[in-house]
């Protein structure tokens, strides 16, 4: 622990000076003299800095002398003298230090806690001196998984540090406590930023300055590779070889980003280069034996796998511990690769056990059903995944239904535990994990149920097909419309679920890391006590909002959704075959078409010449085959309206230009889309009495600003001019404007530009009128800010700027692109344009569907009548008709009840009544 030396010395002099004037004088310089011989000894230490044999010895003599000198001062310090507040702070925080250098925790934060009381009575003592001892008190409060009280007294310190003029002095431990906090939380983004505001705060020239610089970058590093920015992580630990020092750490994380980038002799030659000579070393083992896997060198990932075997005998005895299970399955993963699926199994059971000590199945028929405690998601996911593929391998071999259930099975325990991360943990890890595993299995336990349905004609394995391809669309979008609903509960109970997911990431993640059982076992019955606290949390707000994603089953669909005349398309897009979920109120079916060898060649130029050549027509020939497969003979003629699901590619796909009895789909059917049954829900919204907020940047000017051109859109004053609500029109359609008026009427609709991103990562936006600053910020609404509204009052976002559906296909998500933002944001309803169209077209369909949503008529009815004007109108010319022109509109959202009609039924109803009441009347007056 190092002092403010000279600084901290000359203020606490000056302090005395006015206290000098006291009676007790004599016994305060007395006092004072003594502080500074003991702090001698303290310096003294701290001038060692582990220079010569013996230097840690020396420097615990010098601690320990001076622990015992401050703990005589303390004690003839009087009580009560308030002319002594400013010393008794001093010891206080020295002592802390002292008893911290001795692994005294628990004493030393008492110290800590009690100069920081003292403080408050010392209002001439600058702020700057309490900021350590909130550092250092914070450190101990989170080693002792106090994390409220640890985050709190960051806070504090954090505050200390903005007020402040300038830097203060050992501030950058402060920001890598703050990064090591949201570290051990999984919310890597957070922690890389404080790691590197801790490596830029270092000055040059301190003691320790080099070996800190290193540390902290290898830490923002390590952040940056956790979110998968391998590049950049690289980048940045190459830098640090120079320095010589932590060579270890900074090599082992070469080799981890190496892997994963594919590039394995690479990742070996870092490797290689690791010698922890400590318990660390089993991981070094167990990845070079996957480097080596990947290679296809099985005897060399076998010796590795021995090593690591022999490493955790020496370190860890028969105590469970995360890298023994990846021994185990990695082990698994090489008898797998040579074709041994059995003994691959045993290996991954043992696994299971390693990662989920709470799991005690030791038939590789048994999985984890209920997930709670302490276990190593990541792996645990991983090995089941691993485990069902070679159940499947077993099924491939002796063509054993049995194996193809038990496969079945342990994918749904993988399923169950997706479910649970998404319920239980809220970091960025979180996120990656749900993005990147739901396409890891997003294929094969599909097709294995659907093989086990047509085999067998049991429906449960068809419906079981269903749900696995629902919740892979559904992780992480639900999830974040969820915690998006949920911010519209009180704050409160927000911010306590956030608290206890945070706790638990926190803990997980450290048992992981943990030495010895019992620190394992203590985190694991912390977690129980979590999980239950933040199920009680959860249940007191799953009435309004599900927590968790919720796939709704083929009965509660039939029963609650899907209205008679409605038909649900729900596609699952395999490499090779295509299969298609059809579910109307009373039918629910499945099909797997096979997809001919130039599927997705058709479908990319078909894509493509929408987009790119709205004047040339579509060969007939592409159009039918595509149709031919997608279409097939899925939709019944009375189903008039249709719900459709798409997949990966699908999603880039305007369903109703396909053809259909000869037909454009639309012109038989009304579609709208839905990225899962998870989010489909069923409302009856009439938008007759609803007003519009809407934006015309560009209506009468062309923009030019920030080194970007927009060209004028004429036509979009004529899409909102005539709309009731809120018009903002050129340079009153800011993005300022927007974000003070976004949310006050029902209907939101942006007539302008917008920009979606692409593969190489560049951002989407919305373009609005330029403001006084020409900044790009300042006009240009990004999907990243749309992602942070809350929409509490919209219940339709109009987007006809162009563009807006289309987006980066991200696996397992689908398109990511500005309407999923605001479908993020919490509307429910969205229509959107999937590439750019003609102005004069959008403008003629905007203004239909607003026409058409004022006479009551559901959002999908009034898109498809608006789309058939445009067809059937004989003032557009032929050549306009194309679907270019047309079909770029989509809407995505809730399925609404049917158009809303005169009730005739009930009119003859009511007249028979009458006319049965008048006629008994006559009846009894003849009577008498």
């Amino acid at each position: 622990m190092r002092c403010q030396n000279l600084f901290l010395l000359l203020a606490f002099s000056l302090l005395l000076f006015f206290s000098f004037s006291q009676p007790a004088t004599k016994s305060l310089a007395q006092a004072l003299q003594e502080y500074k011989a003991a702090d001698i000894f303290y310096e003294e230490a701290l001038r060692i800095n582990e220079k010569g044999p013996g230097a840690d010895q020396r420097e615990a003599q010098y601690n320990q002398t001076a622990l015992k000198r401050f703990t005589q001062i303390e004690k003839s310090l009087p009580q009560g003298n308030h002319a002594f507040d400013s010393l008794h702070f001093f010891v206080a925080l020295k002592m802390g230090q002292l008893a911290h250098y001795f692994d005294s925790l628990s004493v030393a934060a008492a110290y800590y806690e009690k100069a920081i009381a003292l403080k408050k009575f010392l209002p001439q003592l600058a702020d700057s001196f309490a900021f350590k001892a909130y550092v250092l008190c914070g450190n101990i409060y989170f080693v002792q998984n106090r994390l409220d009280e640890a985050t709190a007294a960051f806070g504090k310190a954090e505050a200390i540090q903005d007020r402040a003029s300038r830097k203060i002095m050992e501030s950058e431990r402060l920001y890598n406590a703050l990064g090591a906090l949201h570290f051990q939380a999984g919310n890597y983004l957070q922690a890389g930023n404080y790691f590197r505001e801790a490596a830029e705060t270092l000055e040059r020239g301190r003691p320790y300055y080099t070996d800190f610089l290193v540390n902290y970058s290898i830490n923002a590093a390590i952040a940056l590779f956790k979110l998968e920015q391998f590049d950049s992580a690289a980048a940045s630990l190459q830098r640090l070889l120079p320095y010589r020092i932590h060579l270890n750490e900074i090599h082992n994380n070469l080799g981890l980003i190496y892997y994963r980038k594919g590039q394995y002799n690479e990742a070996l030659k870092e490797y290689g280069q690791v010698h922890y000579n400590n318990r660390l070393d089993i991981g070094v083992q167990n990845d070079r034996a996957n480097a080596w896997l990947a290679l296809d060198q099985y005897d060399s990932a076998a010796s590795c796998l021995n090593a690591a075997e022999a490493l955790n005998a020496s370190y860890n005895g028969s105590q469970l511990s995360a890298d023994h299970g990846l021994t185990f399955k990695i082990h698994g993963d090489l008898l797998s690769r040579q074709d041994r699926p059995e003994e691959a199994l045993n290996l991954y059971q043992q696994a299971l056990h390693q990662f989920y000590p709470a799991f005690s199945g030791s038939s590789p028929d048994v999985n984890p059903e209920k997930f709670s405690g302490v276990f190593s998601y990541i792996n645990l996911f991983n090995t089941l995944a691993a485990k069902a593929v070679a159940f499947y391998r077993l099924y491939e071999h002796h063509h054993d239904l049995a194996y193809a259930r038990s496969a079945l099975a342990t994918y749904t325990s993988a399923f169950a535990l997706i479910d649970y991360i998404v319920r239980s943990y809220d970091s960025d890890e979180a996120r990656l994990f749900l993005k990147r595993t739901s396409y890891d299995i997003h294929t094969r336990p599909i097709d294995l149920a659907f093989q086990l349905y047509s085999k067998t004609g049991d429906a449960a394995f068809l419906e079981k097909a269903y749900q696995m391809d629902q919740q892979n669309k559904a992780s992480v979008l639900a999830f974040n419309v969820q915690r998006n609903q949920i911010s519209d509960l009180s704050s409160g109970s927000r911010q306590r679920e956030q608290k206890l997911k945070m706790e638990i990431t926190r803990l997980s993640l450290m048992s992981m890391n943990a030495a010895d059982s019992a620190s394992v076992a203590s985190a694991g019955r912390r977690i129980s006590e979590l999980e239950i606290q933040l199920g009680r949390v959860q249940d007191s707000t799953s009435s309004a909002y599900p927590i968790a994603v919720s796939i709704p089953d083929i009965r509660t669909l039939q029963a609650k959704i899907i209205s008679r005349g409605t038909l649900l398309l729900s596609y699952h897009l395999s490499e090779a075959a295509l299969t298609v979920f059809t579910v109307t109120h009373d039918r629910f079916n499945g099909y797997q078409i096979p997809l001919y060898s130039d599927f997705r060649k058709d479908l990319h130029n078909f894509v493509r010449s929408l987009h790119e050549n709205p004047d040339r027509m579509v060969p007939d020939t592409l159009v039918q085959r595509l149709s031919a497969v997608l279409l097939g003979n899925f939709i019944p003629e009375q189903e008039k309206r249709v719900i459709i699901i798409p997949d990966d590619e699908l999603n880039y796909l305007p369903f109703e230009a396909l053809i259909h009895n000869g037909n454009y789909l639309i012109e038989e059917h009304s579609i709208q889309y839905q990225f899962s049954t998870a989010l489909l829900k069923t409302e009856n919204t009439d938008f007759r009495n609803f007003s519009t907020a809407a934006f015309a940047p560009f209506a009468h000017q062309r923009i030019s600003a920030g080194g970007l051109v927009f060209p004028e859109l004429p036509s979009s004053f004529d899409e909102i001019h005539a709309l009731e609500g809120s018009r903002y029109v050129n340079n009153d359609a800011s993005k300022q404007a927007f974000l003070d008026h976004f949310d006050e009427h029902e209907i939101l609709h942006l007539a302008t530009h917008a920009v979606a991103g692409d593969s190489s990562g560049s951002p989407s936006f919305i373009v609005f009128a330029p403001a006084s600053s020409s900044s790009k910020g300042a006009y240009l609404l990004y999907a990243r800010e749309i992602y942070d509204l809350t929409l509490r009052k919209t219940r339709l976002v109009i987007l006809s700027a162009c563009e807006t559906g289309y987006g980066k296909l991200v696996r397992g998500e689908g398109v990511m692109s500005l309407s999923r933002a605001f479908a993020y944001a919490g509307c429910p309803d969205i229509i959107t344009s999937l590439w750019k169209a003609d102005d004069e077209a959008t403008a003629f369909l905007t203004k239909k569907i607003h026409a058409y949503l004022k006479k009551g008529l559901p959002v999908d009815v009034a898109l498809q009548k608006a789309k058939l004007d445009y067809l059937n109108s004989a003032n557009i010319h032929p050549r306009k008709k194309l679907p270019s022109y047309w079909a770029h509109l989509v809407f995505i959202g809730n399925h609404q009840t049917s158009p809303s009609a005169f009730p005739w039924i009930w009119v003859c109803v009511l007249i028979c009544g009458v006319l049965i009441f008048l006629y008994g009347i006559r009846k009894k007056l003849r009577s008498h």
